[in-house]
């Protein structure tokens, strides 16, 4: 289930008990908890308490043994979003879809409000608006070696976003965020002071603006209804966009202000650094997940198996709870090969891993780690 979420771009963590679970929660906020009701040893009342504690913003989605959906009409004020059965068919992908649609109740919650408004007062002052004040002129003579060492420290996409706007040297940029299922930009970071009064704001594509998007913005062809925002909220009359891409999935844009020629070259050469970098980043990411997944059963490989297993002992030890291993093989490997051929030998391995981790608990863990073999960590 984690790596199915992380494959579509969520940043996931997985706690497999209480105490790491609580303490988790105070030092990184999520968004979204999945909770498996199985796994709980206090009361599932007390939980949801701690958990409001911490922030009333948090969303439940619950995973059961069987679909009481009795529970979600009990907890439902206390921000559970839905409640899959854990013996459900393909738990990962309707985990995932659950997750899809919390996120987008979410924004749909607390953003289009805001941003609804905001363009309102933008097209009311449209007719006279404030001069954004981009960040004062840097005197400094930054390399693009430098420019690139910058960006490859950065730790993240943000990050890379903030190092960029940081060394704009002045020139005026912003960056809007991309929604598919919305169809919208939002601008989320950007160089004008002060910067809080531009977050949020965000237009609507119609199906045509939409449609072949990312080819559009490649031939430098700006979709009117974002033209109109860079238009009458930061004063551009000449938008260079630049689309930052994850794969074939548009993330987001940059966009600057061409207006002279020297700053055209400007924006050209730090956005063209800036796309191949943030390639390279979520190209990373991705070989990052691929590192630990065994490609033929789709679970995790004997490089995760070491890594966590060191990790289970070291906590079992520190908390006095006990850990199991259990090793698996499969009969007759060879032999399968021989006589129904490579592809149906991995086939049936395939199945037989499917089969382990729809009967195994939620926070056991199941690894191949050998030719024929499937090795499962049982914390507690």
């Amino acid at each position: 289930m984690k790596v199915a979420l992380s494959r579509s771009q969520y940043d996931v963590y997985y706690v497999d008990n209480q105490n790491a679970f609580l303490e988790r929660l105070t030092q990184m906020t999520p968004h979204i908890v999945v909770l498996s009701l199985n796994s709980l040893s206090m009361p599932l009342n007390e939980i949801v308490e701690k958990v409001n504690q911490v922030s009333l913003e948090i969303r439940f989605i619950f995973l059961s043994a069987d679909e009481n959906f009795q529970v979600l009409t009990e907890y439902g004020e206390y921000g559970v979003m839905d409640i899959i059965s854990e013996t459900a068919p393909q738990l990962e992908n309707r985990t995932l879809w659950s997750v899809d649609r919390a996120c987008e109740k979410i924004y749909l919650e607390y953003q289009n409000e805001q941003i609804y408004s905001q363009l309102i007062e933008a097209k009311s002052t449209a007719a006279n608006p404030p001069v954004p004040s981009a960040v004062e002129k840097s005197t400094s003579t930054l390399s693009y070696k430098e420019f690139i060492s910058d960006l490859r420290a950065s730790q993240s996409k943000e990050e890379l976003i903030a190092t960029l706007l940081r060394e704009s040297r002045g020139t005026p940029l912003v960056y809007l965020r991309y929604l598919p299922t919305m169809t919208s930009f939002l601008v989320t970071d950007t160089s004008y002071e002060p910067p809080e009064e531009f977050k949020s704001l965000g237009c609507r594509l119609t199906p045509e603006e939409n449609k072949d998007l990312v080819r559009q913005l490649e031939l430098a062809l700006v979709p009117p209804s974002l033209g109109e925002l860079l238009s009458q909220a930061f004063r551009m009359q000449n938008p260079r966009i630049r689309p930052l891409l994850n794969g074939s999935e548009l993330e987001g844009i940059l966009v600057g202000d061409a207006s002279t020629p020297e700053t055209t070259h400007e924006l050209n050469e730090r956005f063209a650094i800036m796309s191949l970098v943030y390639s390279h980043f979520c190209l990373e990411k991705r070989i990052e997940h691929v590192e630990i997944i065994d490609s033929s059963t789709e679970i995790y490989n004997q490089k995760y198996y070491g890594k966590k297993l060191d990790e289970e002992l070291q906590r079992a030890k520190r908390f006095k709870q006990p850990l199991c291993v259990i090793k698996l093989g499969l009969d007759d490997y060879s032999e399968i090969e021989k006589s129904l051929g490579e592809p149906a030998r991995d086939l049936i391995f395939k199945n037989l891993a499917g089969l382990i981790q729809k009967s195994s608990r939620s926070h056991d863990v199941a690894c191949r780690t050998g030719e024929n073999e499937i090795s499962i960590i049982l914390p507690n």
